[in-house]
């Protein structure tokens, strides 16, 4: 390995660096989408757009999958991020990261409530967002 002047101890070590391209999915039919990540030692973030979805109905909550790596799993679910969407009746703003997918959550007049496909108002809609999460 590299060491510093000898310095082998383990909190001065190099990070791993790692960056490329990833493709997200969506839970429910199909989306238009591009992706790309930046990894360093254990933190990983990603940068995503998802357009063109054809799923407008479902109650189902709305899941971006195909992360390059999994989040860690002794946080649960860690807000790691926040989205810009348009055409929505719900103004989700917030990311969380369950293993290898995101979900989003907004605050309404009724408290925390996730997207789905059904609050999306228009052939219109996009998101597009960046998040952070531990692997």
């Amino acid at each position: 390995g590299l060491t510093f002047n000898g310095d082998t101890a383990a909190a001065n070590a190099l990070d791993d660096y790692e960056e490329g391209n990833f493709t997200p999915t969506v839970n429910v039919g199909t989306i238009s989408s591009v992706g790309s990540y930046t990894k360093i030692g254990n933190t990983v973030t990603v940068w995503f757009s998802a357009t063109t979805f054809s799923e407008t109905s479902s109650s189902s909550y709305i899941t971006i999958g195909g992360l390059p790596f999994a989040g860690r799993n002794n946080m649960g679910n860690a807000t790691c991020g926040s989205i810009m969407s348009r055409a929505t009746d719900n103004l989700a703003n917030q990311i969380y990261v369950e293993s290898t997918s995101l979900t989003f959550y907004g605050n309404t007049t009724g408290g925390w409530d996730l997207l789905r496909f059904n609050d999306i108002n228009s052939s219109q809609f996009a998101m597009y967002g960046s998040a952070t999460y531990g692997v």
